[in-house]
């Protein structure tokens, strides 16, 4: 969202949505081999508590992922006691996404049923009030996706915070 929007008002709860959004060319750029997963952070939510209401993707391949959303930037451990996995979103844009005019990028929707509670558990971004999104894309599909340009994705998530 452009520095100085709000975003839309929800005028029934008075929480404030707003769009956490990738940049094609920074994040999820490197090559995936079927069921590898690439993680980034986005140090773009206003609290560290949000539901998350929303996933739209432009992707330039049709291809199954997943969105896996991740409690702090270590993400994934071998000690189950410290890893900070908080659930998935499966995006299927090979089965339901569209393209138009049989060319050019594909783009997908989805809508959270129910709530998907997000909170970011990293201590650091918790006492220095800047809050961050961790997730990983994994390629569920067994052809790999390409890097670079080829494998060009964007993935915005719709947000709004939570108590």
């Amino acid at each position: 969202m452009p520095v100085g929007q709000l975003g839309k008002i929800n005028i029934e709860s008075g929480s404030r949505n707003y769009e956490v959004v990738s940049n094609s060319t920074l994040h999820f750029t490197g090559a995936l081999a079927q069921n590898v997963d690439e993680m980034e952070d986005f140090a773009q939510l206003d609290t560290s508590r949000i539901v998350i209401q929303e996933v739209d993707i432009v992707s330039m391949l049709a291809k199954h992922y997943a969105i896996i959303l991740w409690g702090s930037a270590t993400g994934p451990n071998a000690n189950l006691e410290l890893d900070t996995h908080k659930g998935y979103i499966d995006v299927d844009i090979a089965t339901n996404g569209i393209q138009r005019g049989g060319a050019g990028p594909w783009y997908f929707e989805e809508r959270l049923a129910g709530e998907s509670n997000y909170t970011d558990e990293d201590a650091v971004n918790v006492a220095a009030g800047k809050y961050t999104l961790h997730c990983s894309l994994m390629n569920l599909d067994v052809a790999a996706k390409a890097a670079g340009a080829a494998g060009a994705i964007k993935v915005t998530f719709k947000v709004a915070p939570r108590l």
